[in-house]
């Protein structure tokens, strides 16, 4: 227990680093409370003005049977002020850790939409867009047995219109992706 709160001050610490402010915390729901945390990280005007990013973390310390890739955590960064965007990475992992190890080129749908309000219910996890910064957080110079890894690889959650979703799943996220669509805009139409 102590090992693990070492773990999330370290990925706060790496995360200061980048924003230069402590984020405001909140508790996801988890399919599964045996599993673990999943807290978001909540940044209103990051990376500017308008901007609100978010970070899970939760599922760094959870390693699937399947997984070879290093540690990750989810992030998103959208234009706008709601708060409720920053949330969606550690909803995903509460909702769906343990399942399958998450990287880029998932599509993830769901029933509800991903915030009150908006037309979204699918999210797309890809490479971190230039807005979130270098895809990796370094927690620690000096790894152990118990976490044997210095970075935290991040992965970004790009919220997506159904009709998007169901593109992605027939053609491949590769030709969803080589679109010219605003994936930080959470009012911007279908792009499919």
């Amino acid at each position: 227990m102590k090992r693990q709160r070492e773990v999330f001050d370290a990925y706060l610490a790496a995360w200061l680093s980048r924003t230069g402010r402590e984020p405001e915390l909140q508790d996801a729901e988890r399919r599964n409370p045996n599993e673990g945390p999943a807290i978001s990280l909540i940044y209103r005007d990051f990376p500017q003005n308008g901007y609100v990013t978010g970070a899970s973390y939760g599922l760094s310390g959870f390693r699937h049977s399947t997984e070879k890739r290093k540690p990750c955590e989810l992030a998103i960064v959208m234009h706008s002020r709601e708060v409720e965007w920053a949330c969606i990475p550690a909803k995903i992992v509460g909702a769906l850790r343990g399942f399958r190890p998450f990287g880029p080129g998932q599509v993830i749908g769901q029933v509800e939409p991903l915030i009150p309000g908006s037309q979204m219910r699918a999210s797309m996890l890809g490479e971190p867009s230039s807005e979130l910064g270098p895809s990796t957080l370094t927690i620690s110079q000096n790894p152990d047995e118990e976490f044997p890894f210095r970075e935290i690889e991040l992965i970004q959650v790009y919220p997506l219109h159904m009709s998007e979703r169901d593109y992605a799943w027939k053609h491949g996220v590769d030709a969803l992706t080589r679109m010219d669509w605003q994936r930080l805009e959470p009012l911007r139409p279908p792009t499919v």
